[in-house]
């Protein structure tokens, strides 16, 4: 067999064909044999020296084989994740060739955390903030991540490297939170002190990459299961995270809650949706975001919500108004209406909405803009394809009643007896105990379930229901305000039922 080291890292040539046919010599059993785990499908070979990972078989011609391997060169030369002296090699017989990597054979971090590693705690966290600082910055340069498990990682005098071949697409922080979690279970030397202080350091990366991504690493983390006397640290993790995520005490009220939803900048309706309001014997108004958006009228309502004092969260419409990014899900309306809005909004009230929570939650109640299952908080819709998913969410999690947005399309979802999933449209409802209920109040500003009016819905807390209000409001007047600010017509047809 004929071996051609293609190149490596920093391109000093420091591993050589005899390196390469040493540690072929030596096959390794995932799984099986010490220090190495992982699929059991990946070909491992190693010497004392190297690690080898084979990954095709002979079946590549020797031009097809060195440009794969000067592809790869040339994309992880980029990462700056991997050890200098990792190179590509191709493995040339007869009938074929193959491509393989080969690494200088390190200690994986899992071992240079464990117990008889002969670090003590203090050393060993910092290894462990040096994992976070080597993820971070490459999700920062890259926007893709790498496989957080301990083992995919290696370390020598030089610093941490990543050991795995396998890069991917970033996931809202879920893999992340489950990585911690699976570090607060294993890692006893993780007291919560020290638990406290990498919740604070892993704060300082991931806030500027958005507070969504920080709420959502903190609702992710405490959703994980965790051993009875690991929870202190768990908890300690998540002040030093300092998420808005959770109610201080009870604030929300009993009695009878008014629940608005994505009123989209039409002052017209929500004056109205109010008016109704001071005639139900409201003791509270909750707001589920999207105050903004596609309507004429954005500082008008953001204001006139602001200063009722009412509990608001943050929709997906808010967040892009107030400086956050939009994704690739803006229609051609929303897009149109974002620019226009946030050049209505000044400073403090454009700070004032994305600074809204992303979600609330108090005992049982959960107020979340799009669904219980998103982990970004308000991109998700809940409709017929989705909803069982988000009623074993909130079973799992002791959620008696979701209110969401979003959708637009006002009732609520539940799980009959015997496990069929049901929608019922707008009409009045008793909460039964030990069922889980998933309500929209439809929209305030743009209903799209051919509700003529706006649509908003009372929470009695008290009389443990739900009902649904349809107030009518001047809709002409609402058209007529877009038409004097030159809103396209497709935009001001969103808004007529007819």
């Amino acid at each position: 067999m004929n071996i051609i080291v293609v190149g490596d890292m920093d391109n000093t040539g420091a591993i050589s064909a005899s390196d390469v046919e040493s540690a072929l010599a030596h096959p390794v059993t995932i799984n099986q044999d010490e220090g190495f785990v992982g699929r059991p499908v990946t070909r491992l070979f190693a010497s004392d020296s190297h690690v080898i990972k084979l990954k095709t078989d002979h079946s590549l011609t020797e031009d097809k084989a060195r440009e794969w391997c000067q592809r790869q060169l040339d994309k992880e030369r980029g990462y700056r994740i991997y050890h200098p002296q990792r190179s590509w090699v191709v493995l040339a017989r007869e009938d074929g060739c193959a491509v393989a990597n080969i690494t200088p054979r390190l200690q994986t971090l899992a071992m240079a955390l464990e117990p008889d590693s002969g670090r003590d705690n203090d050393q060993r966290f910092d290894l462990l903030r040096q994992l976070w600082d080597l993820y971070f910055r490459f999700l920062r340069e890259t926007g893709l991540r790498q496989d957080e498990g301990l083992t995919n990682y290696g370390l020598d005098d030089a610093g941490l490297w990543y050991l795995d071949d396998d890069i991917y697409q970033p996931d809202n922080m879920v893999a992340c939170a489950h990585s911690l979690a699976a570090n607060m279970r294993h890692l006893r030397f993780l007291t919560p002190t020290l638990s406290f202080f990498l919740g604070q350091h892993l704060r300082e990366h991931v806030l500027p990459l958005g507070d969504t991504m920080l709420e959502s690493l903190a609702h992710n983390f405490a959703d994980t299961w965790l051993p009875e006397n690991r929870r202190a640290c768990a908890s300690a993790l998540l002040r030093g995270l300092a998420p808005r995520h959770e109610l201080p005490g009870e604030i929300i009220q009993q009695g009878r809650i008014a629940i608005l939803a994505d009123i989209h900048a039409n002052l017209p309706a929500l004056e109205a949706v109010l008016a109704d309001i001071e005639t139900q014997s409201i003791e509270q108004i909750l707001v589920l975001g999207d105050l903004v958006g596609y309507g004429p009228d954005p500082v008008a309502c953001a204001t006139r919500i602001r200063d009722l004092e009412a509990l608001v969260i943050r929709g997906n419409h808010d967040h892009a108004a107030g400086g956050g990014t939009t994704g690739g899900g803006f229609s051609r309306a929303a897009q149109w209406s974002l620019g226009w809005t946030q050049k209505q909004l000044d400073e403090s009230l454009s700070q004032w909405l994305g600074g809204l929570p992303l979600y609330l939650r108090q005992d049982d109640w959960y107020m979340v803009h799009g669904a219980p299952i998103d982990a970004t908080f308000f991109n998700a819709y809940v409709y017929p394809r989705t909803a069982d998913q988000n009623l074993d969410y909130m079973s799992k999690r002791h959620i008696a009643l979701c209110v969401h947005g979003h959708s637009h399309i006002a009732g609520y979802w539940m799980r009959e007896p015997g496990g069929i999933v049901s929608f019922s449209p707008p009409q009045s409802c008793k909460l039964i105990r030990k069922r889980n209920y998933l309500a929209c109040p439809g929209s305030v500003g743009q209903p799209r379930d051919r509700t003529e009016g706006a649509s908003y819905m009372i929470v009695d807390r008290n009389q443990h229901s739900l009902e649904w209000r349809d107030v009518p409001y001047d809709r002409n007047e609402l058209m007529e305000r877009m038409r004097q600010h030159a809103f396209p017509d497709f935009l001001i047809r969103m808004f007529d039922p007819d």
